[in-house]
């Protein structure tokens, strides 16, 4: 390639990259919101399913991987992660049947682009795990509390914010996302 190529394709590039969605509401995929609500097990009870082997639930959250799933009635799943002792243990939870299999494949796109931004900005499960030693809630209580302020819990993710622990949820409400905040020191 030429270098004017090369510099005009460079500010496209800028230029469609800075007119992302800066929120995190607007991105995650509209798919996994959509068929969210077809999911007959919910994210606590996900966790609940998860923690049976024994350890303690530090994240969850809801996939859908598939493009037409919903369509063709496949509810999804959560992805669970349990740290029993000091090792992390990753496992899949149906959504429509609560059944526990290992970390199912997250396809070409998510397994390569879409973990490498999840650490970026939502930091890795080791991450996770240090900030959940220092908390005396749970993810249950987590997800009962930000519950209340009504949706459905989507995901959950024990991190520190301000130098307190605690844990970010994502809610699905009517159709909408929307991020809660609770403190992990005490309800």
């Amino acid at each position: 390639m030429t270098r004017p190529v090369t510099l005009a394709l460079l500010m496209a590039s800028a230029v469609f990259l800075s007119s992302c969605a800066y929120d995190l509401a607007e991105i995650e995929p509209y798919r996994e919101v959509a068929c969210f609500g077809q999911a007959k097990v919910s994210l606590r009870d996900a966790v609940e399913a998860a923690e049976t082997e024994g350890g303690r639930a530090i994240d969850g959250s809801y996939r859908q991987v598939r493009e037409m799933g919903c369509l063709e009635r496949d509810a999804g799943y959560y992805d669970v992660t349990v740290l029993i002792g000091s090792k992390l243990s990753m496992v899949s939870v149906d959504a429509a049947t609560q059944q526990i299999q290992p970390r199912k494949e997250q396809g070409f796109g998510r397994e390569f682009g879409g973990q490498f931004f999840e650490r970026l900005f939502e930091g890795s499960p080791e991450e996770h795990a240090k900030v959940t030693a220092q908390m005396k809630v749970h993810v249950h209580q987590a997800i009962d509390k930000a519950e209340k302020d009504g949706g459905k819990a989507m995901e959950v993710r024990a991190e520190e914010k301000n130098g307190r622990p605690g844990y970010t949820l994502k809610l699905v409400d009517h159709g909408k996302l929307r991020i809660a905040w609770v403190d992990g020191a005490a309800l």
